[in-house]
């Protein structure tokens, strides 16, 4: 017997509507643990990574990287192997059960060899609305701090 926990992009800081998909670190049917970084999203303010809510089996992600989800959407559908926590409930809709089956070994997942531009998030957006990539630009600092 197993437990389907649809998990939900949550409010990760005040004022925040959605948030950018930015890097999944995780793909479906991968195993996960509780607290490992599954998926990196990005806001107006900052670049977070989110971590899984509970051990299981991915089931299906609820966006592709690029994706603007608002807060409270489905982030991703995961099969819970093990004792599932009160602490999540606002993250999840389904209730919380007890399974006998339980994950044996995780593979860590690879990160992705893209290098994103040193930049924050403001300044990346206003370039990709200008088309463009940041990560074609060459800035030269002069010894005050200014850029060339």
């Amino acid at each position: 017997m197993s437990n389907l926990i649809d998990y939900k992009l949550a409010d990760v800081g005040e004022g925040i509507a959605e948030a950018e998909v930015i890097e999944w670190l995780v793909a479906v049917g991968d195993a996960v643990m509780e607290d490992q970084p599954v998926v990196v999203v990005e806001t107006d303010k900052s670049q977070i990574e989110i971590p899984a809510p509970v051990t299981g089996i991915v089931k299906s992600l609820g966006a592709k990287v690029g994706d603007v989800l608002a807060v409270g959407s489905n982030l991703m559908q995961i099969e819970a192997t093990g004792k599932v926590s009160n602490d999540i409930a606002s993250h999840v809709s389904a209730p919380a059960a007890e399974v006998k089956q339980t994950v044996t070994s995780v593979a860590t997942p690879a990160r992705a060899t893209n290098v994103r531009p040193l930049a924050s998030p403001s300044t990346r957006k206003l370039a990709a609305s200008l088309g463009i990539r940041c990560n074609k630009c060459k800035a030269r600092w002069t010894l005050s701090g200014t850029i060339k």
